[in-house]
């Protein structure tokens, strides 16, 4: 196996194909959603395969296409990219709450809305992200946000978030290594990302949660890996619950991806906004959770962490 197809994680060799898609069809998909093709020329030959690595279970995609900060420039315009509510944000402030950290760092903090929320919560309160213009907007805020590497900072922290992050990283192995430098003994990591198990394994394609923008999928067995691979211990794990938008976005898109007519796709689609409060109250919980999903993970003290991590790539 190539390094193209070698594990980000674990630098597992041995892997089951799950799924394969056309690199012209998702840039017609890209360009009907969002009004722009992130493709290069030569990427767009032959088809993108999804991976699940047998070693940790991560899904992950081949041939690598790593989106570059024009990318998240282009989707930082619409309104919803950079959302200033989000499920995992209440989470984490009880979180903060619960083990009171004289220290916080966010990695990925964006136009720092958290951050805006830990404002008075913590002594010291820091961002980090490679998006110029979100950093623009955190620090008119009076935010301390910058773009500096992990390696170049100097401080370390009592918990460490990081929101819909680990997904997008080419060596998500390493970085975590990087992060967990930061991270003070005994402290605590907060990793939030789209859930494979929520309401999105039903749609056909979710073109954001695969490259140039996802270039992994996590579910709770990658999680364990790592814990194990670093010395860590899982203290807590949460699903989002799913919610009307959700709910409404699977219905439809399930609509849209039958093969029936188009006027009885419209019809029932008008159906399902006339019938939707009935179709929320009765939905399948235990089923059908929403996007996200959150885990915590807290550092060894001492250097058991350290040692333990020397298997990972």
């Amino acid at each position: 196996m190539s390094d193209e197809t070698k594990c980000p994680l674990c630098g597992g060799r041995r892997a089951a194909v799950t799924r394969r898609f056309g690199m012209h069809e998702l840039a017609a998909v890209w360009k009907r959603k969002v009004g722009f093709d992130p493709f290069l020329p030569t990427e767009k030959a032959g088809d993108l395969r999804k991976l699940l690595c047998v070693k940790c279970g991560l899904a992950y995609f081949s041939p690598r296409i790593i989106g570059d900060h024009t990318l998240y420039s282009k989707l930082s315009r619409f309104d919803w990219y950079y959302p200033k509510n989000k499920w995992e944000f209440d989470r984490a402030i009880d979180l903060v709450r619960k083990h009171n950290p004289q220290s916080v760092l966010e990695v990925g903090c964006g136009a720092g809305e958290f951050l805006h929320r830990l404002t008075g919560c913590a002594d010291k309160v820091v961002g980090v992200d490679i998006n110029e213009h979100a950093i623009a907007t955190a620090r008119s805020k009076g935010l301390n946000v910058t773009n500096q590497s992990l390696a170049k900072m100097s401080d370390t922290f009592d918990m460490i978030f990081m929101f819909q992050v680990l997904e997008h990283l080419e060596s998500p192995g390493a970085f975590i290594a990087d992060v967990l430098a930061k991270l003070n003994p005994g402290g605590h990591l907060v990793l939030a990302v789209p859930n494979p198990n929520g309401y999105m394994k039903h749609m056909d394609v979710v073109f954001l949660d695969m490259p140039p923008h996802h270039n992994t999928c996590w579910s709770n067995e990658p999680f364990e890996y790592l814990a194990k691979a670093y010395g860590l211990t899982m203290v807590h794990y949460e699903a989002e619950p799913m919610n009307y938008e959700y709910l409404r976005a699977l219905l439809f898109a399930q609509i849209s991806q039958s093969q029936i007519w188009g006027a009885v796709k419209f019809a029932q689609k008008i159906a399902v906004l006339l019938l939707f409060p009935l179709l929320f109250l009765f939905r399948n919980v235990s089923e059908c959770t929403g996007q996200t999903h959150m885990v915590v993970l807290q550092k060894a003290r001492g250097d058991q962490g350290e040692t333990a991590s020397m298997g990972i790539i």
